[in-house]
């Protein structure tokens, strides 16, 4: 039997039968047993017994001289204690009975008569779940209030994080503004355009009026560039280039001191030997590339503290020591950079002078043996003017290599350029005996491109399908306007917007090309043909590509290829 002695305080149970010998027996046993007992004879004394009174444990007789059963009591206990664990007795129960009890909510049950032992283990039991229940509640609670106090904690901490982010917003635009100046774009070819965007930028962080920068070139001892903003900048400009130009061996000993560069001592020489400039409130820094001095920087504040705080100083010299040896860096891949483009540009040139060299060689052949035929002859010379015009086109890109023109994209009719395409490979789709099907969108599509290059492509596309249909074949040309499905998302996982191209396919029943050559056909030199280049997808995608389009490709070995070019609408 279980000691209701371990529970502290004493349990607390309540007990409803309408006999009160039932109760009797129940108050005598319990008590004895060191139990508090409440006895209700009734339903309402029940209840009110209930409401006013915590239990550890109720017992409640199922058949009770009134209309209800005592099980109603297990609803208004779970309503208002619901941890209290219900023990139900009757003297006829029915398994019907057992099954409602449970249902209820009833804990357990006991028979009359009843057997002291098995009621004292069962109120035991009852007891020691409750407290448990209540032990559970008890530690949920204080989970909770940890929970609470952890979250306060993090709100604080969050608050905290807030305010440290902020700082480092802060610092991140200063070190955003750090990166774009040691970022010199394309577009500035110039020192002085560099310089310029460098004091542009400044200007997010650092309040100034004018600013000038004089950087000097220790190898030739002599200036490498000068710039300034404003009059007060131009004229102080001026004064310090002069310095350098008549100091240039003071600078140069102090640039290649090897105990370091003494910047005080250095500031302090320019500034006495300028007495006649006005340096009061201009902020002087020195600028280095790679660790040795180059020159100097100079701002004139709006407004506000006149020195410069340590941070800004280095932030200055770092930001436009950093760009001009970017500049110096620059200038060198550019040089090796034009160097690989213009043997990769011959290569492609020699490649594309092929097709209108043979188109010259047939046109002449046919005008030799056909002179009389006046169709014939009016045909041959039409084509000899075409592929003149292309070979003048291809060499004008050589030659222009090195004055880049600003890329003359201009609207042209995708249905043209496929027609002018066709018409220029005649010869080869007629040699091939290919039957050529176009599937144009009707009305046209009007595109932005550069149209030589263009139709480069597509004659190359065009001979391409020819090699790969040796022995006929067939040919299909598309054009679409408003693109859909599959051709939407290969745009956009390219990145561009499907909306803003329009698309041409070039579809052939040939050979088709395996799956292991599908990432190389576009890499340069890579050809299977014996007598190939490796050049004229290489072209086609460089041209492509300068024509700000995509180009993806389908093939399945012995059933052909399809290429898709997407290009920008007009």
């Amino acid at each position: 039997m279980l000691d209701p002695t371990i529970f502290e305080p004493a349990a607390s149970v309540l007990v409803l039968d309408d006999q009160s010998m039932i109760r009797d027996l129940f108050h005598e046993v319990l008590a004895a047993n060191h139990y508090n007992v409440s006895l209700a004879a009734n339903l309402a004394e029940a209840r009110a017994i209930l409401s006013a009174q915590v239990f550890d444990a109720i017992v409640v007789d199922i058949f009770l001289n009134e209309p209800e059963s005592g099980l109603a009591l297990i609803e208004d206990a779970h309503v208002h204690q619901p941890n209290t664990p219900t023990i139900v007795i009757s003297g006829m129960a029915s398994m019907d009975h057992v099954i409602e009890a449970l249902k209820s909510g009833a804990y357990d049950m006991l028979t009359k008569p009843l057997n002291v032992i098995d009621m004292l283990r069962v109120i035991a039991r009852a007891v020691e779940k409750k407290r448990m229940s209540d032990e559970n509640d008890r530690l949920l609670m204080a989970l909770r209030r940890e929970r609470d106090l952890l979250e306060d904690r993090v709100k604080e901490a969050t608050h905290d994080l807030e305010e440290t982010i902020g700082t480092l917003r802060a610092l991140n635009e200063q070190m955003a503004t750090i990166f774009e100046l040691s970022h010199t774009p394309e577009g500035l070819i110039s020192s002085e355009d560099a310089i310029r965007r460098i004091f542009q930028l400044l200007r997010r962080l650092i309040d100034f009026e004018e600013s000038f920068c004089v950087v000097y070139d220790l190898n030739a001892r002599d200036l490498h560039l000068k710039f300034s903003q404003g009059r007060t900048g131009a004229g102080l400009c001026e004064q310090i280039a002069h310095l350098f130009r008549r100091e240039g061996e003071l600078i140069h000993a102090v640039a290649r001191e090897e105990s370091g560069l003494n910047i005080d001592r250095f500031m302090a020489e320019v500034r006495g030997r300028l007495p006649e400039a006005n340096l009061e409130k201009v902020m002087l820094m020195p600028l280095h590339v790679r660790q040795t001095f180059a020159g100097l920087v100079g701002l004139v504040r709006k407004s506000g503290p006149q020195r410069l705080s340590q941070g800004e100083e280095r932030m200055i010299g770092l930001a436009i020591s950093q760009l001009l040896a970017a500049i110096e860096q620059r200038n060198f891949v550019t040089r090796t950079g034009q160097l690989a483009g213009l043997g990769e540009l011959i290569s492609e040139i020699a490649h594309d002078l092929r097709h209108p060299m043979t188109a010259l060689r047939g046109a002449a052949g046919l005008l030799a043996t056909g002179w009389s035929d006046e169709g014939r002859r009016t045909r041959c010379l039409g084509q000899l003017t075409s592929n003149l015009g292309r070979m003048e086109s291809l060499v004008s890109e050589l030659v222009n290599f090195y004055d880049p023109k600003e890329m003359n994209m201009v609207p042209v009719d995708l249905n043209e350029l496929l027609d002018k395409a066709i018409e220029v490979s005649g010869s080869v789709l007629d040699q091939h005996g290919i039957n050529v099907v176009k599937n144009f969108e009707p009305g046209g599509v009007l595109i932005l491109g550069l149209t030589r290059n263009l139709i480069e492509a597509f004659i190359n596309l065009i001979t391409n399908a020819c090699h790969a249909m040796p022995s006929a074949g067939r040919l299909e040309l598309t054009t679409c306007k408003d693109l859909a499905g599959v051709h939407i998302d290969r745009l956009r996982q390219s990145g561009r917007q499907p909306e803003n191209f329009a698309m041409a396919a070039v579809c052939d029943n040939g050979c088709g090309i395996p799956e292991e050559n599908m990432k190389k056909i576009f890499s340069r030199f890579f050809t299977t043909k014996p007598e190939g280049k490796g050049l004229g997808l290489s072209a086609v995608q460089r041209i492509v590509k300068k024509n700000l389009g995509h180009i993806h490709v389908e093939s399945q070995p012995g059933k052909g290829s399809t290429f898709f070019i997407y290009l920008p609408k007009a």
